[in-house]
């Protein structure tokens, strides 16, 4: 089972590399994310008040969105859709395969364009703030990469559409309440939760790979 899931990675990373224009674009995108990360005052990053600007929540979740329609298209294009539907293979490791492919490929990309902005900002943006922001969007690609994997495998099965759905939206949904209505980002900017609001991510990112996992040993 550990061969197959590497094999899975493997394989989404050889499908985007023999695509040049899909590797621009990504790049492109992850571009765009990493000048309005590191464009959030870093100061006010650290902050327990911290929310995530709109435009940025927008860009990322758009990456994800991108993500899991061309993890979709690079199978359809490559005939082997019908192969990995009827592979004998777990599909939790698909997905798992699958998050982690997005994931990484999100967080890498995006802070390898970070120390541009961290150089060039006023006043530069010191160590240990870009590691904090580094662990930020960690946390973030880890929650993005879950929900584009399981965007992709709505796609790939649509007999399960009506149950994944609602899913997504409601975990995509979950991390920008704040940002998204304005009366729920006063009302909770006094509250500060035990181990922070990296902790709530991080837990929101594990939940949902957990609940990915579950979902998609159904998909067979």
């Amino acid at each position: 089972m550990p061969r197959a899931f590497l094999w899975l990675v493997r394989k989404e990373a050889l499908l985007a590399a023999r695509n040049p224009v899909l590797l621009a674009t990504q790049a492109l995108f992850t571009l765009a994310i990493a000048v309005a990360a590191g464009a959030v005052e870093h100061s006010s990053l650290l902050g327990p008040g911290f929310s995530l600007p709109p435009m940025l929540a927008a860009l990322m979740l758009f990456q994800a969105a991108f993500t899991a329609y061309t993890s979709y298209i690079r199978e359809a294009e490559w005939g082997t859709l019908e192969a990995l539907r009827t592979s004998p293979v777990d599909p939790g490791l698909v997905y798992l395969a699958k998050t982690l492919y997005s994931a990484a490929s999100i967080f890498l990309t995006t802070l390898a364009f970070l120390p541009v902005y961290a150089v060039l900002a006023s006043p530069p943006i010191p160590l240990w703030g870009y590691l904090m922001l580094g662990e930020w969007i960690l946390l973030s690609s880890l929650l993005l990469g879950g929900v584009a994997s399981l965007s992709s495998a709505m796609l790939s099965y649509s007999r399960n559409q009506a149950l994944l759905t609602p899913t997504i939206l409601a975990v995509v949904s979950a991390p920008y309440m704040r940002v998204a209505s304005r009366p729920l980002a006063d009302l909770g900017a006094g509250l500060e939760p035990a181990g922070g609001w990296w902790a709530v991510l991080a837990a929101q990112a594990i939940g949902f790979a957990l609940v990915g996992y579950t979902l998609s040993r159904q998909l067979s």
